[in-house]
């Protein structure tokens, strides 16, 4: 089981909804491939919340990532992030 408390530089208001797509962007360039498939890691086990990692390109500094949260996911994460957004941030995850 994977958990957020283990990682050195935590994922911390770097994200964005496309309401485009109905997806949750979790902007997390500067970790590396295998940080990334950590987080997804603690964001499915024992969330249940699949994501995918996408390339994020990374110009001259390495490659770059982020992770994308489905559409079909968007309920269980704004169920469990509402609590902790800010009124005026929550058009960060649709709410």
């Amino acid at each position: 089981m994977y958990s957020m408390s283990g990682f050195r530089k935590p994922p911390a208001g770097e994200g964005s909804f496309d309401k485009r797509r109905g997806t949750v962007l979790i902007y997390t360039n500067s970790f590396t491939a295998v940080e990334v498939d950590q987080l997804r890691g603690a964001l499915n086990n024992p969330l249940n919340i699949e994501s995918t990692r996408c390339s994020a390109g990374g110009q001259g500094k390495g490659e770059q990532y982020l992770i994308r949260i489905p559409r079909r996911e968007l309920a269980k994460v704004q169920e469990l992030v509402k609590p902790f957004i800010p009124s005026m941030m929550r058009y960060r995850a649709g709410l």
